[in-house]
């Protein structure tokens, strides 16, 4: 079983996403915590700092899923050391997936 989000990191983004899609994110579905994860990736790579959450999620031309939108606009002011957190608890929730299929 995989660790609950609250795990890896504990900051207001990361409660309204459990509460949106509960505790280990299961209601998101996989290729929308992919996308996250890209998302987050692109936003953390951009050293001009010019980008929002939202605009890499555009920019990135990831097609976006109602739950996808949504995701986005609850972590658009995440802090960066909380969105590595978060992609650590998505990917974990990810792994726990692909053992189970």
């Amino acid at each position: 079983m995989p660790k609950a989000v609250g795990y890896y990191t504990n900051c207001a983004e990361s409660h309204h996403l459990i509460h949106a899609f509960g505790d280990s994110l299961e209601r998101l579905a996989a290729n929308d915590k992919l996308a996250l994860i890209a998302t987050l990736s692109l936003w953390l790579a951009d050293d001009s700092n010019n980008l929002t959450i939202p605009d890499t999620a555009h920019w990135n031309e990831i097609p976006m899923s109602p739950n996808l939108a949504r995701a986005v606009s609850i972590i658009e002011e995440i802090d960066p050391g909380d969105a590595l957190s978060l992609m650590a608890a998505i990917l974990e929730r990810l792994r726990h997936e692909v053992n189970q299929a």
